[in-house]
């Protein structure tokens, strides 16, 4: 890729740079939870046993209740552990979450199959009594690897071919109630989401597992693809229900642990709303990877390909996609691709740093779709306040991608200069530019650094928070201050040491309130090496 031009920065109040910088290799994704059990029960070792014969055992429940379309089948009871909610509302005699499983999953089959073109599922062959898909309810709260949770499982049950990829008839488990008292085996709560909406998220989930398992195949050990598919089918179908944002939060908090190359179930989660960035593309790029992948073609190079039959680029999906990454929390209004971004939290820096004549680098390596986001605060000109750049680099090699799935380790060289040459991306505001050693691309926009006259929130409620942000006028990011609390008479009542940050545009000190304050008026007092200032704080509850 190439910089489209030298792009001078229009301040609004100065400047905020994007750079999509565009590297390879892989890395090992930090460890969370499955949501879904499928990566189990689709491992080499079972998928040999059900080729010899040897099948899995379905869960055996008293009830079922069938579709009108007679597609699918939940299977569910009413006494004990995995007992469902006893809600009837319409006396029907079937438990409400019974009937919304079905509907559930009636949407699930318009929305994939006839809406965007899925081929339909294979039948069991009457396993689980007739010809319909079977899903059975039940509790998964502890039944993951060492007592974690699962929402939902899809099982093989009989291998339909062995090439060119291995297709089985399935069947589903989801939870029997999605209850906000669920726990797993180690204390934590068992979902994000509760009750009739995780249902139907794990029912478009699962039900792709099933599409996926029987037209198309199983492809290797990978993973990702199918989860992140899937996970996609949940926005899709249920775009008011966000189980998706608490799998996107933890890439959000820690982007450098989740390379899109990595190929464990729990990468596919987290990117689940790629899916939204690839359906912007071209709606059919996803379907048109799986109907690749159903020729045995690996599931990455699918993704590339299936990109290019529809005239476009992994790459340029990717590097236009991640701008949006950075739009979230109080910069989330309006993204196309991260619905409600404004309730996500905002993305962590791997480095947060100032600026200092002549030059200031940050080099390092990355791998395969690797994110990384960076800010630098740099000197302003005219002493105004300085200029926050923020840089999200990244890795986009989809040969490599495509190929092994990664590659190399990749360098990049992110200098900013106050001598900048034509090349460089002008800070305006600034003298500064900033050049990035590497074939990139590039977004770019401005946002300024404010000064402020008090501190925020004002006032601070102390049943939502109790942290305060303090203005602290003419330091350097990373230099410690001392922040005090004081009566309005001056007596002392807390002391810590904090580090100047940049929150969003605002150079501040955090100052985490003790718990037992009262409402009222106090006076934070700042002391850094060159000056002491006083501001009131409002507390209420």
């Amino acid at each position: 890729m190439r910089l489209l031009g030298n792009q001078y920065l229009a301040a609004r109040s100065g400047v905020l740079l994007f750079a999509l910088v565009v590297f390879t290799h892989l890395s090992v994704a930090q460890d969370i939870d499955n949501r879904c059990g499928f990566s189990d029960r689709s491992a080499a070792g079972l998928r040999a046993k059900i080729a010899e014969g040897v099948q899995q055992l379905r869960p055996t429940l008293p009830s079922f209740l069938d579709a009108p379309s007679g597609r699918f089948r939940v299977h569910y009871t009413t006494k004990g552990s995995d007992a469902v909610p006893a809600s009837d509302i319409n006396m029907d005699g079937v438990p409400d979450f019974v009937e919304e499983c079905v509907s559930a999953l009636e949407l699930a089959w318009r929305v994939e199959v006839d809406t965007l073109g899925y081929l339909p599922p294979p039948s069991d062959g009457g396993k689980g009594g007739n010809d319909a898909i079977d899903i059975y309810l039940r509790d998964l709260s502890k039944a993951g690897p060492g007592g974690s949770s699962f929402y939902g499982v899809t099982s093989l049950d009989t291998r339909l071919q062995a090439a060119p990829t291995e297709t089985y008839s399935t069947w589903i488990e989801a939870d029997n109630d999605f209850a906000e008292s669920d726990r797993d085996a180690r204390g934590n709560a068992s979902f994000a989401t509760f009750g009739i909406d995780a249902l139907r998220v794990t029912c478009a989930h699962e039900f792709h597992h099933v599409l996926q398992c029987g037209r198309y195949g199983i492809a290797g050990n990978n993973r990702s693809l199918y989860e992140l598919t899937s996970t996609w089918m949940e926005i899709r179908t249920w775009p008011g229900v966000r189980d998706w944002a608490a799998y996107t939060s933890r890439l959000l908090l820690s982007p450098e642990q989740w390379p899109l190359s990595d190929e464990s179930a729990n990468t596919g989660y987290v990117w689940g709303w790629f899916g939204n960035a690839l359906a912007a593309a071209h709606p059919d790029i996803l379907r048109s990877m799986w109907e690749l992948i159903a020729t045995n073609m690996r599931t990455t190079t699918a993704l590339v390909e299936a990109c290019k039959t529809h005239g476009t680029t992994l790459s340029s999906v990717f590097c236009s996609s991640l701008q949006w990454l950075y739009r979230t929390g109080s910069r989330g209004a309006g993204n196309p691709l991260l619905p409600g971004a404004e309730l996500l939290p905002e993305i962590r820096y791997f480095s947060d740093r100032m600026v200092e004549p002549p030059t200031t680098t940050e080099l390092g390596r990355l791998v395969g779709f690797e994110v990384r986001a960076f800010r630098f605060s740099v000197p302003s000109s005219l002493s105004r306040p300085p200029v926050s750049v923020g840089i999200v680099a990244c890795d986009a090699d989809e040969a490599g991608y495509a190929n092994q799935g990664t590659g190399p380790d990749g360098k990049y060289r992110l200098e900013f200069t106050d001598a900048p040459s034509g090349s460089d991306l002008r800070i305006e505001g600034t003298r500064w530019g900033v050049r990035i050693e590497s074939a990139y691309c590039s977004f770019v926009e401005g946002a300024q650094t404010v000064s402020l006259s008090g501190p925020y929130p004002q006032p601070l409620s102390l049943q939502k928070s109790r942290r305060v942000y303090i203005p602290i006028a003419n330091e350097s990011l990373g230099t410690r201050v001392t922040l005090s609390l004081l009566t309005l008479s001056g007596v002392a009542l807390q002391s810590t040491t904090a580090t100047v940050v940049l929150d969003d545009d605002r150079i501040v000190a955090p100052f985490d309130l003790d718990g037992d304050l009262a409402p009222g008026t106090y006076l934070v007092r700042a002391e850094t090496t060159r000056a002491s200032t006083l501001t009131k704080v409002l507390l209420q509850r």
